[in-house]
């Protein structure tokens, strides 16, 4: 390999790295799940929701037709629900990295947190059903901002 070549390489690898390292992470850091960090209005952005049996994903639908719904975590453990043009008041309950929405009627919803920052939530529950015989997996991924 020839000098010229050589040094046109290393100037590269240099200015390659350089700008890698200069980069600013726009990221907003995660927050631990608590009380405080979850309290107040959060707007629902989208629903994910993957249908799958066994290892073979049958569907992956995302749903973003959510204008005017939102969560709105309160101090007294309310939280208050909009969807649209319905309304619901649930209780919650937060356990390590899971939130727990307890309705007056029916089952406790078991949300696991994926990623929570001062502004974005994302949650994720999962149901089995069962569908000819066949186990059927749903798995509800919520994004929600303020």
């Amino acid at each position: 390999m020839n000098i010229k070549r050589m040094k046109i390489i290393l100037t590269a690898t240099a200015l390659t790295l350089v700008t890698a390292c200069s980069k600013k992470d726009n990221a907003e850091p995660s927050v631990p799940l608590s009380k405080d960090a979850l309290l107040g209005k959060w707007n629902i952005i989208s629903n994910r929701t993957i249908k799958s049996t066994g290892e073979t994903v049958l569907s992956d639908n995302t749903n973003t037709d959510f204008a005017n719904s939102y969560f709105d975590f309160r101090n007294n453990d309310s939280v208050y629900q909009r969807d649209k043009t319905d309304y619901d008041t649930s209780h919650y309950a937060i356990s390590n990295s899971q939130i727990i929405l307890t309705r007056k009627m029916g089952n406790p919803n078991i949300s696991n947190v994926l990623q929570l920052t001062k502004s974005k939530l994302v949650v994720s529950e999962t149901f089995e059903d069962e569908y000819m015989g066949q186990p059927i997996s749903y798995q509800y991924i919520y994004t929600f901002n303020r």
